[in-house]
């Protein structure tokens, strides 16, 4: 967790290579908290995640991903 906190506090990525990493570590951590019961910290990271993709293809695996796990955080 520790790390991904770190990964995600740190600017600058989206626009470039690593981006898909950034999201995709966004919905890592959430899982993680969730795991630990921590729903409150998943839905934050969830809805940082959903706000920047709202006009996203909303068949992509990663947003779909997403949206059950914020499902499951409430």
């Amino acid at each position: 967790i520790t790390a991904y906190e770190k990964f995600l506090s740190t600017p600058g990525w989206l626009g470039w290579d690593p981006q898909q990493t950034w999201f995709a570590a966004h919905l890592a951590l959430a899982r993680l908290h969730l795991a630990r019961g921590d729903k409150e910290k998943a839905r934050k990271l969830l809805d940082t995640l959903l706000a920047l993709w709202n006009d996203a293809d909303p068949d992509l695996p990663l947003l779909r991903s997403a949206r059950q796990l914020l499902a499951a955080a409430q």
